[in-house]
């Protein structure tokens, strides 16, 4: 399996199964919460490419889709809570 389909199925595997109904309210409601939600996503990544974690360069590859992630999730709760909201 490629390394662009390992990620994807560790990021569908730590946004869907292992999100509970507990960690979507954190997320949500604590700026916490979205770290606590990515650091989980985060260990997906690791556990799904094992060995491609020998690489030097793949530890900053990961650290991007941290940030990413972060900023992504963040922006989207920020734009359901303002935009939508608003708009309806």
């Amino acid at each position: 399996m490629t390394l662009f389909w390992l990620l994807v199925l560790a990021h569908l595997v730590g946004d869907f199964p292992l999100q509970t109904d507990t960690i979507f309210f954190y997320k949500n409601k604590y700026k916490w919460g979205i770290l606590l939600h990515v650091s989980i996503c985060a260990v997906m990544n690791v556990v799904f490419t094992v060995p491609y974690l020998k690489y030097p360069s793949f530890w900053g590859v990961l650290f991007l889709l941290f940030i990413s992630h972060v900023f992504y999730d963040s922006g989207k709760i920020w734009f359901a809570g303002n935009i939508i909201k608003d708009s309806v």
